[in-house]
């Protein structure tokens, strides 16, 4: 895609957790119209991309965002001076992809991992004792304070606060999903999970991740990556014959407990570090067969 003075266009992306979809957006866009001039992009263009993405087995929300992305790459060129602004408010005016309206799939939404399942796999998460220790003990933890992956295994000692309680565990800037929206994230430790963390942390340096295992030579010590705790788990639903789940999913089991007990999405938000509207979209697992159920034993 050449501008009217440059040949590629290129996009720093105001949130670095999303470069990598900034880079694959604009991939796409270079691969059909890498030689089109950046004035010359219209909205029939940006359709044909669209249409591109769907035709490649790319999800509704994926494609979607892709779109989402190239737009805003060229909103960026306008603040540069690099595009005319009339071409990036002609992009605006394509539809998103509709839910039946579109050929592109939808995702199943991810549920909550059953507690029976979940339960049932924590024995089986790694052979070596010390590894598994850590690893189950990362999962219980996070079953009790509904952390993202991300942010379990990215536990310094140095983030905790422990002057008080519950403890104050703040994730360090890279390792906030809603960093961007300026949302302090503060995940809050209660006793049960304390009582987990204390034995990693007693020979934790601040600057440690608390998480950390033994390596295979036996010689030092490495963190937990969210990629080897996904295969471990995948392991271990195989070994306890249960369907497989993810880490998030155990995330999303802590929603179900939090709205369980409340019932309130501004209580499973604060919880979760999300705002009520995702809490309630995304995590809450049949939240409304829970309150019709009740409502119909009471006046039906």
């Amino acid at each position: 895609m050449n501008s009217p003075s440059s040949s590629t266009v290129t996009h720093q992306a105001p949130d670095v957790r999303a470069v990598h979809g900034f880079r694959a957006s604009l991939r796409v866009l270079n691969s059909v119209y890498g030689d089109t001039a950046a004035e010359e992009f219209t909205p029939s263009k940006l359709k044909a991309i669209q249409a591109k993405l769907v035709k490649d087995g790319k999800s509704l929300p994926t494609v979607n965002e892709y779109v989402s992305k190239v737009c805003r790459c060229f909103s960026w060129g306008v603040s540069e001076s690099l595009v005319s602004a009339t071409v990036a408010d002609a992009l605006r005016h394509v539809p998103a992809l509709v839910k039946g309206r579109s050929e592109a799939p939808v995702p199943a939404k991810v549920e909550a991992v059953p507690d029976e399942h979940f339960v049932a796999a924590l024995p089986f998460l790694h052979p070596v004792p010390a590894r598994q220790a850590v690893l189950e003990t990362m999962l219980r933890v996070q079953r009790l304070t509904g952390m993202r992956p991300g942010e379990l295994c990215s536990v310094r000692a140095g983030n905790i606060d422990r002057s008080r309680l519950p403890w104050a565990y703040r994730p360090s800037p890279d390792d906030v999903k809603t960093l961007h929206m300026d949302k302090d994230r503060c995940v809050w430790i209660g006793p049960m999970a304390r009582a987990m963390l204390e034995p990693l942390m007693a020979d934790a340096t601040e600057d440690e991740l608390v998480f950390r295992i033994p390596r295979r030579s036996g010689e030092g010590m490495i963190g937990v990556r969210v990629e080897f705790l996904r295969d471990c788990i995948a392991e271990a639903c195989a070994k306890a014959k249960v369907p497989l789940f993810r880490p998030n999913q155990v995330r999303h089991l802590r929603a179900n407990d939090v709205h369980e007990a409340y019932e309130d999405d501004a209580a499973l938000a604060a919880s979760l570090g999300n705002t009520p509207e995702v809490a309630r979209q995304v995590y809450i697992d049949r939240s409304k067969d829970k309150v019709a159920k009740r409502i119909a034993e009471a006046m039906g």
